[in-house]
């Protein structure tokens, strides 16, 4: 069964998202600019806490590529861990198990770890030195016996 974005706690998110696009007079809430972000004050917390995802996001794509560019792999990690942060702190995507896979993959060794995919369930992506992996994969596993390696 695969999710959609007009379904559950997905169409939430979206109708929240709407409801910031709606109140700014804006298309895209990603590209709020730093002045446009005080308008955010009248805002419920929880809705003020979804545009802050969604701006901090899209800033952190942009930072991403060029720390990929300039081969900066402990800025891109650092990035990861933050937008695991903010999915799981501002936008509310994130669940228990995933938060502590991604805490025990840094913790084990990766420079960085994230979830991916659309949020509540599913998995996680990590950033590991190419030397490290083995060691790093039968750590977390072992952390983690119900998790599994997906390559």
């Amino acid at each position: 069964h695969y999710r959609k974005l007009s379904e559950g706690r997905y169409k939430i998110r979206k109708e929240e998202c709407d409801s910031v696009k709606a109140h700014l007079g804006l298309e895209d809430i990603c590209l709020l600019s730093d002045e446009d972000t005080t308008q955010l004050d009248t805002l419920s917390e929880s809705l003020q806490r979804r545009a802050r995802h969604c701006v901090s996001e899209h800033r952190r794509t942009v930072q991403a590529i060029s720390a990929l560019q300039n081969q900066d792999m402990a800025h891109f990690g650092q990035l990861m861990i933050e937008s695991h942060a903010s999915m799981r702190d501002d936008f509310e995507i994130t669940l228990p198990v995933l938060d502590a896979l991604v805490t025990d993959a840094v913790s084990c060794g990766a420079l960085g770890a994230r979830m991916t995919g659309g949020g509540f369930g599913g998995c996680i992506i990590a950033c590991v030195p190419k030397a490290q992996f083995e060691n790093w994969r039968t750590e977390l596993l072992a952390r983690h016996p119900q998790a599994f390696y997906v390559c």
